[in-house]
């Protein structure tokens, strides 16, 4: 096909990917002057008058869709015994590429992308449209991070009687369909949200619920198998994003999410009862005065998201996303010049009165576990790590940064009446030599460290 003009404008350039029916290319539109994914079914399949309407009726059915989270059909047509279909050109990789690389995502990126998944199809259904086919394979990404629901091909529209398969017979990917796919029974919308449970469990641990040698036995497991525990392959995931999917992924439909959009309140619920991040049993607000006073600008580099998540414009990310940029400020209306002297106080109050882990004249109940030896009172910096209310947290960390060679101790501090707890790791004299600590304790996975001048 390389090298190939379809309809007169749209000149084929490669191969990109495809399945037992069709195949995808790069092409370019010599008209309108742009890169477009060209849709060609397989030539074994041109003679198979099921597949042929099967491939006409998905560009039916996402014609009709025009949504941010939906993959756009530009064309469709035929050439000779050659069936294709032009939709807009995705430059990123698959959902299911991104979970290969990554292993497992946050639970922030998961919320971010199954929101825009959840999006894409309320419109879909609002159409009358059943995916029925959703798998991290037809989730497709943008170039900035957006997420768009493709391959309406064994779709099913709900306002027509008419239907290509019959009766009991099996539609779908056998690692995410639902109980009733499994079983050919009839199905409606909460079957494509069972399949996005499945989609989330897998984004959340790396691997699909259920497994098998045989797609049979697969199948068996959706129908009569309890869902595997999230927290035995990812301990860190929150307790509402686990009750989200194992909803979702109820055997019987009446038990799951209704609809999509309720599925996205959620989901969305989920992140705003989970403000305060947790890592390893580790707590550290950000609503924590002493965090946000003793963390620079230059050391503030907390990275929930790694690679291009969560898209910069997409809504649900300016729900979590933390501004480190100082220019925030500037952004809002000019404070009269009472409250920014009012604030210059509080501020030099913060600096002067209260000093995370050091005795106050005002507070004789404020202590540092291990009194400082004299290297400590040289001037220098430390990589501080966590910031708890329990010492025992404290303590576990303590003994797991000891496993992996690095020596700490525990600073204790009351921090406006509330004792906290933070694991300190050396007096560095060369601020490279703390940066180096700091990359080299997250790269351990301890997100919440951060660089403090003594």
């Amino acid at each position: 096909m390389e090298g190939r003009q379809l309809g007169g404008r749209y000149q084929i350039i490669q191969h990109v990917g495809g399945g037992g029916m069709a195949s995808v290319y790069k092409a370019k539109d010599l008209i309108l002057n742009r890169f477009v994914a060209v849709k060609v079914m397989n030539e074994q399949s041109n003679h198979d008058p099921d597949f042929i309407r099967r491939f006409i009726r998905e560009a039916q059915a996402t014609a009709k869709l025009s949504h941010p989270h939906v993959v756009n059909v530009h064309d469709v047509g035929y050439e000779g015994q050659t069936y294709y279909m032009v939709m807009e050109y995705m430059e990123g990789p698959t959902l299911k590429q991104w979970i290969a690389r990554r292993g497992s995502l946050s639970f922030e990126e998961i919320i971010s992308i199954a929101v825009q998944i959840c999006e894409g199809l309320t419109h879909a259904h609002e159409q009358g449209i059943i995916h029925r086919d959703i798998k991290p394979h037809n989730i497709m990404s943008t170039s900035d991070g957006r997420f768009k629901v493709t391959d309406f091909g064994i779709s099913r529209s709900i306002r027509t009687s008419s239907t290509i398969t019959k009766a009991g017979t099996v539609m779908g990917s056998v690692h995410y369909f639902s109980p009733e796919q499994a079983r050919g029974l009839e199905i409606g919308f909460t079957s494509d949200l069972y399949s996005l449970g499945v989609v989330l469990y897998e984004m959340a641990t790396g691997r699909v619920p259920f497994d098998g040698d045989e797609p049979v036995a697969i199948a068996l497991k959706h129908v009569q198998e309890p869902l595997p525990d999230l927290r035995k392959f990812n301990p860190q995931l929150p307790e509402g994003m686990v009750r989200v999917i194992q909803k979702a992924m109820a055997k019987d439909p009446n038990h799951r999410y209704q609809s999509a959009d309720e599925m996205r309140q959620a989901l969305e619920q989920v992140l705003s009862s989970n403000r305060t991040i947790t890592a390893n049993n580790r707590e550290m607000s950000f609503n924590d005065p002493a965090t946000r006073r003793t963390v620079t600008e230059k050391s503030y580099n907390i990275e929930l998201h790694s690679g291009q998540f969560p898209p910069r414009n997409d809504r649900i990310s300016k729900t979590y996303l933390l501004k480190k940029n100082k220019n925030t400020g500037r952004k809002k209306a000019v404070f009269s010049l009472i409250t920014v002297v009012c604030v210059l106080i509080l501020l030099f109050f913060i600096f002067q009165v209260v000093q995370p882990g050091k005795p106050n004249a005002d507070n004789s109940n404020q202590t540092v576990t291990n009194p400082p030896d004299n290297k400590q009172h040289k001037k220098g910096k430390s990589v501080y790590v966590g910031s708890f209310t329990s010492r025992e947290n404290a303590e576990k960390l303590m003994l797991t940064l000891k496993d992996k060679g690095i020596a700490s101790r525990i600073q204790k501090a009351e921090v406006f009446g509330e004792t906290r707890y933070r694991v300190r790791i050396g007096n560095f004299q060369k601020q490279e030599k703390a940066e180096a600590m700091l990359a080299k304790v997250r790269q351990m996975g301890f997100k919440d460290a951060y660089i403090w001048e003594n």
